[in-house]
């Protein structure tokens, strides 16, 4: 895979911030948990998760907001976005998998917090949970 290959982008509606990251995510999957499902207004969220040091923020700035007291989440104050959670003591940064240029490049694998799962809600076939990863 070449550089350009490897290179994923994405932002907010409005366009006010952009991001970019040199190397694909580590891992895509569903959050279940009762955070993102108020942060988002959704009943879940698809987020890929990159090694931090993979991402940057290309154009503009993130409003940041704490959510708990080890993670932060990211978005646009202009157009109110959900772009990013990134947790304080973990290496990785989740992008919300709608904000990127491409949100069907990448195949969610793995599900979290499943126990919060809306129990009609149906996405995809059968997945892990692999809350470990996020718990912290």
């Amino acid at each position: 895979m070449t550089d350009l290959e490897q290179l994923v982008e994405g932002g907010c509606l409005c366009g006010a911030v952009r991001y970019r990251a040199v190397e694909p995510p580590f891992v895509v999957g569903y959050c279940h948990c009762r955070r993102c499902q108020r942060a988002l207004g959704n009943l879940f969220g698809t987020a890929a998760l990159f090694r931090r040091h993979t991402l940057e923020i290309a154009l503009g700035k993130l409003t940041l907001y704490q959510s708990s007291q080890t993670l932060q989440r990211g978005f646009c104050s202009t157009c109110g976005t959900p772009i990013m959670a990134q947790h304080a003591d973990r290496d990785y940064t989740a992008v919300w998998a709608g904000t990127l240029d491409d949100p069907g490049r990448f195949e969610p694998s793995v599900q979290w917090y499943s126990e919060s799962k809306i129990a009609w809600l149906c996405i995809g076939g059968p997945l892990p949970d692999e809350t470990g990863l996020l718990a912290g």
